[in-house]
């Protein structure tokens, strides 16, 4: 994805999280999962505002993904976590819905699932359990991303009953699996995964990078240029919609001169893919 749009959508993506956050779940009480539910239990409980305590817990876990997945997603994940825990700060709180808890929860979960959604499908966090589901699936490429926050999300939220009672919390699971399943549809997609076809004189080190960065497998086809008669290896490759970008960016990294075409492919079968 160009720049141009990668960086307004986090932008974006993360406004959006933090009206959620301010607006509609704070004020009915709904306690989210994440360093969110954290932060809300902390305002509840201590009295401290929730961009303090959202930024505050972000920082370790900052540290931890530079070491383990580079600056560049570091970057732009900090980007993300600006503005979510500014907007947290600047937004006023509105109570529309706080009479209603069902419709907090509804709105809540539609609103966070979108802004996740924005933000992990350009490559970025928010911080807090999105970046923490993004180091698991660097390692574990098998769990999805918004399922781990899922779980993540639900084990913060059934600690803040306590605070919030048991109904609040029965209602945020129920919020906290709708941005799971709104968030995961904007990752992937209209369609399961994609399919490149990559053409470079550096095959043999983004073919490496691919297997070793992303944990997908590479084909190499043999194949003739037929304008200069000459044979070598095309390479083939299908990964999800976010894991394409990333593949993207490795191809133009390691040779700003090779060809890359990507395609939609409505389904695949076989290891990492859907099994019959």
């Amino acid at each position: 994805m160009k720049k141009y749009f990668r960086y307004p959508l986090i932008i974006i993506g993360a406004a959006v999280m933090g009206f959620a956050v301010k607006c509609i779940y704070n004020p009915a009480g709904l306690v989210t999962g994440g360093f969110a539910g954290m932060a809300i239990i902390a305002a509840r409980v201590w009295n401290i505002p929730l961009w303090v305590t959202n930024t505050v817990l972000n920082i370790p876990l900052f540290v931890v993904t530079w070491i383990l997945m580079g600056r560049r997603v570091v970057l732009r994940s900090l980007l993300a976590t600006a503005v979510y825990s500014a907007s947290m700060g600047i937004f006023p709180e509105i109570t529309v819905f706080s009479e209603d808890i069902f419709l907090s929860g509804a709105t809540g979960g539609l609103l966070m699932g979108v802004g996740i959604g924005l933000v992990l499908a350009v490559d970025a966090t928010s911080g807090g359990v999105d970046m923490l589901a993004l180091l698991i699936n660097n390692f574990a490429r098998k769990l999805k991303i918004q399922w781990v926050m899922f779980a993540v999300d639900a084990a913060v939220i059934l600690a803040g009953a306590a605070v919030f009672g048991p109904v609040s919390a029965v209602y945020a699971i129920m919020s906290a699996f709708l941005v799971s399943f709104i968030s995961g549809k904007i990752i992937d997609g209209p369609v399961f995964s994609r399919a490149a076809v990559i053409i470079s004189g550096e095959r043999d080190r983004i073919a490496r990078r691919i297997i070793k960065e992303i944990g997908r497998g590479v084909t190499g086809i043999h194949s003739r240029g037929m304008y200069s008669g000459k044979w070598g290896l095309m390479l083939f490759c299908i990964a999800s919609r976010s894991e394409m970008t990333r593949i993207r960016e490795i191809v133009y990294d390691t040779d700003k001169n090779a060809f890359m075409t990507v395609c939609n492919v409505s389904e695949v079968f076989g290891e990492g893919f859907i099994k019959k």
